[in-house]
C-alpha cells in the first residue's frame, strides 16, 4: 500500500500527499487471511492506528517506510503479533520510539530487523542506536541490520559505519548486528527489492 520506487519523488517524500482510503483498507484486510507479507509506504501514523489491529494473523513480514514520527502503536494488539518474523523500516527523517523498538526486538518469533538510516546520523539516530543496543533482544533474533543510504557520498561510508558501531556497542549478541551501505539515490528501490526478495524466499520455504 502506498507509492513504490517508480512513483514520482515528491510522492515518495511526503505522506501528506497520499489520500488513504482507510475505510476500504479496513474492509479488505480482514479478508486477506493468507496474507504473509505487507509493505506500507508513507503511511501517516494515525492511519496505521486504524489498520494495525486488523492485520491478518498470517502476516509474517512487514516493511514500513518512511518513518516520520516516533511511532508508538501497540504491536501486541495486532493479530499477527505471534507470527511476525521480519520487520524492515525506512527511518531517514525520524526514528522509532524506545518503546516501539523494544516491542519489535522482543516479538516472540522475530528473526530479522532491518532499519534504513540516512548518511548523516542525527542525534536522534545515534540515541536510537544506543537505546537499541541496551535492549535484550528475543532469543529467536538472527540479524539486526542497519542500512546506510549514502546519497552520492560513498566517502562517508567508513565514518558512518564507525559511528554506528560506536553507538551500537552494548548488549547485542556477537554476530547479530550488521552494518552495510547502499546508494541513497536508489534507496527506495533497494527497500522495495528487499521486500520482493523476502516474498521470493518466503514462497520457497
Amino acid at each position: 500500500m502506498g507509492p513504490n520506487h517508480h512513483s514520482p519523488s515528491d510522492l515518495l517524500q511526503s505522506p501528506e500527499l497520499n489520500v488513504w482510503p482507510v475505510d476500504a483498507i479496513c474492509s479488505i484486510l480482514p479478508r486477506c487471511t493468507s496474507l504473509s507479507a505487507l509493505a506500507v509506504v508513507n503511511c501517516p501514523e494515525d492511519v496505521w492506528g486504524s489498520i494495525g489491529p486488523l492485520l491478518p494473523a498470517s502476516v509474517a513480514s512487514i516493511h514500513l517506510g518512511s518513518v516520520r514520527a516516533y511511532m508508538q502503536w501497540d504491536w501486541s494488539a495486532m493479530p499477527c503479533y505471534a507470527a511476525l518474523a521480519s520487520v524492515t523500516s525506512m527511518e531517514l527523517d525520524s526514528v522509532w520510539s524506545p518503546r516501539m523498538y523494544k516491542a519489535v526486538a522482543t516479538l516472540p518469533g522475530i528473526r530479522t530487523l532491518r532499519r534504513f538510516f540516512p548518511p548523516t546520523l542525527r542525534d536522534t539516530h545515534c540515541a536510537a542506536l544506543r537505546r537499541a543496543a541496551a535492549v535484550e533482544h528475543a532469543e529467536s533474533m538472527e540479524r539486526v541490520e542497519i542500512v546506510g543510504c549514502m546519497f552520492r557520498s560513498p566517502e562517508l561510508a567508513p565514518r558512518w559505519r564507525e559511528k554506528c558501531a560506536e553507538a551500537s556497542h552494548g548488549a547485542v549478541r556477537p554476530g547479530l548486528f550488521v552494518l552495510r551501505t547502499v546508494d541513497g539515490t536508489i534507496a527506495w528501490e533497494v527497500f522495495f527489492e528487499d521486500w520482493v526478495d523476502h516474498l521470493y524466499w518466503s514462497s520457497r520455504q
